[in-house]
């Protein structure tokens, strides 16, 4: 019989960037790495060549609850250890925001992004000078991003709530003069994958149907890049 060991671990360059930011914020430049392959988890063990030297780093998305639960406890527990014990010793531990998926480098940019407009975040104001006209509530996600990021990233929730599709929205309302077509289709995918995965996900408690919306948009979305990549 044969028992697998090890497996292929991410690597330096597989983090995303606001990680590798926080970590050479501590260590300096990271100039090479030696991922350390052993072993069943499915984060990051690597040896980094820094500044400051060699530092030893582990690291794991937090989608994979269990392997992120043993991390922190690793780092709480060696914290705890006396130097006489032959031990490493625990230099430093971070949570990292690293987004929700949705953002690439390509959609930078600084314009206020609500990052989750659809049909259920948007009121029509009834009274006083703004009636008539559309605001979005239930800023959750805010941020910087490219301008044409909150128009593209409804369109699939828009056709999936019975409006048109995303061609005929934007011949309505096009996109921001200037905008990066490649960009576009980059986020798109991004989004996209986001919806897909979602979707896929055991329901979050109270809210049974929210996987089936994530699972149409999704589809649109996959739809929508079939028609822009031909």
């Amino acid at each position: 019989m044969t028992i697998r060991t090890a497996g292929r671990r991410p690597t330096w360059t597989d983090l995303p960037a606001a990680v590798r930011r926080a970590i050479e914020a501590r260590t300096g430049a990271v100039a090479g790495w030696t991922s350390h392959d052993g072993g069943y988890s499915p984060g990051l063990a690597s040896t980094l060549r820094t500044a400051q030297g060699p530092v030893f780093v582990k690291a794991v998305p937090v989608e994979h609850e269990f392997a992120a639960h043993l991390y922190r406890q690793e780092a709480q527990r060696s914290a705890l250890l006396d130097e006489a014990v032959p031990a490493s010793r625990l230099l430093w531990s971070v949570d990292v925001d690293a987004g929700d998926g949705r953002d690439w480098a390509v959609v930078a940019g600084d314009r206020l992004v609500h990052n989750d407009l659809r049909g259920d975040n948007a009121l029509i104001v009834t009274r006083g000078p703004r009636a008539g006209r559309a605001v979005a509530v239930d800023w959750a996600y805010p941020g910087r991003g490219a301008a044409f990021c909150d128009l593209v990233g409804m369109l699939p929730a828009v056709e999936v709530e019975g409006g048109p599709p995303p061609e005929e929205a934007l011949r309505r309302r096009p996109l921001p003069q200037g905008t990066d077509e490649d960009a576009v289709t980059a986020y798109l995918v991004a989004i996209t994958g986001y919806f897909v995965h979602a979707s896929l996900q055991p329901p979050p408690p109270g809210i049974p149907h929210v996987r089936a919306f994530q699972r149409a948009q999704g589809e649109a979305g996959i739809a929508w890049l079939r028609r822009r990549l031909g």
